[in-house]
């Protein structure tokens, strides 16, 4: 771009600072720079397919499994629903054989009781 200030050449397709924490979790989650800029304001863009995001290809579904002392697990992204009904949290969760092991308040966030079907996936 040789009609552009060499400083405004310089910037193009490079993270801006502010972006930085950003850019990395979409990184750490699956997307990768494939050399084009955005058009508007000459950023980096990054793309993934769907099926090699680290959250899709790692989800697991099963039944919300009651839990009467506090999680001592990982964090996990939990979910419930579908559409209008869908409902997301992050909290600690001990995953089991027969499911996934969650407080009652983690439940009640959900809109959810022992027995229902969930996706998760640690974080």
């Amino acid at each position: 771009m040789p009609t552009l200030p060499e400083a405004a050449q310089d910037a193009i397709g490079v993270i801006h600072e502010d972006s930085d924490q950003s850019a990395d979790i979409l990184l750490n989650e699956g997307f990768e720079f494939r050399g084009y800029v955005d058009i508007f304001d000459a950023g980096p863009s990054i793309e993934a397919r769907t099926e090699s995001l680290r959250t899709i290809a790692q989800q697991k579904m099963d039944k919300a499994l009651s839990l009467t002392d506090k999680a001592k697990g990982p964090m996990h992204l939990i979910s419930a629903g579908h559409l209008e009904h869908f409902r997301v949290t992050a909290a600690h969760a001990e995953p089991q054989v027969a499911g996934l092991a969650i407080e009652k308040a983690t439940q009640e966030r959900l809109g959810i009781s022992s027995g229902h079907r969930i996706q998760w996936v640690a974080l």
